[in-house]
């Protein structure tokens, strides 16, 4: 992420997939690398699976709702 120049709010790791949800990004370039993709998610129904309902509200409130 960084040597792309993404920022991000936080990060949710997802174990079982190997995955790791970057949440709040910006300075995302149009063109991603194969090994990255837009989650397009809702943070509020990730909440229990490493997502608070804090942490849910926050992204949401600075209108960074997708991971």
């Amino acid at each position: 992420m960084q040597s792309l120049g993404i920022t991000y709010k936080g990060v949710t790791l997802q174990t079982m997939g190997d995955q790791r949800w970057y949440w709040g990004c910006e300075n995302v370039p149009e063109e991603l690398p194969g090994y990255l993709s837009d989650l397009n998610a809702d943070p509020l129904q990730w909440i229990g699976c490493g997502v608070t309902q804090e942490f849910a509200d926050e992204i949401i409130a600075e209108g960074g709702g997708h991971g």
